[in-house]
């Protein structure tokens, strides 16, 4: 893990303004599987629907205490849980992802006795890919359109 202090914490609504822009960011719009960044009123909605759902959970990634990205856990049942990663820009490539991940991982098996972390990416987007391997993840399929990742856990 790196040397930074890297946390997770239960986003709220006071979130919404971060939680927009770090979805809304270039490179995130072309990794993610819309390719279209969201507009306000679709994003409040969302974000309403995601922090009244059980079965999902929203955290923001906090390092050295400032807000720095989000994950999303996202229960599907039957023990799996897939996992959404974004960091902020100014922290990308400092290594914090696969902490990120580790962290997500002890969280969903600790609150939700999940067995398996799942994540869908895309195939050229490397940096998840790597962010994901170095966490434990193991490719379980690939074609043109997404490699589907799994993590045993618990």
């Amino acid at each position: 893990m790196p040397a930074e202090d890297v946390r997770l914490r239960a986003a709220t609504a006071a979130d919404a303004g971060l939680l927009r822009a770090w979805r809304n960011d270039p490179e995130v719009v072309t990794a993610s599987f819309s390719g279209r960044p969201v507009e306000k009123d679709e994003h409040r909605a969302w974000l309403e629907r995601v922090l009244a759902d059980a079965s999902e959970r929203l955290l923001v990634v906090e390092v050295g205490g400032e807000p720095a990205g989000q994950v999303r856990l996202q229960g599907h049942g039957e023990g799996e849980v897939e996992v959404h990663v974004n960091l902020a820009r100014e922290i990308r490539g400092r290594g914090l992802a696969a902490s990120v991940l580790e962290l997500a991982a002890e969280r969903v098996t600790k609150d939700r006795g999940a067995r398996a972390l799942v994540a869908r990416v895309k195939p050229g987007n490397g940096r998840s890919l790597r962010a994901f391997a170095a966490a434990g993840f193991a490719e379980l399929t690939r074609d043109a359109g997404e490699v589907l990742l799994v993590r045993r856990v618990g």
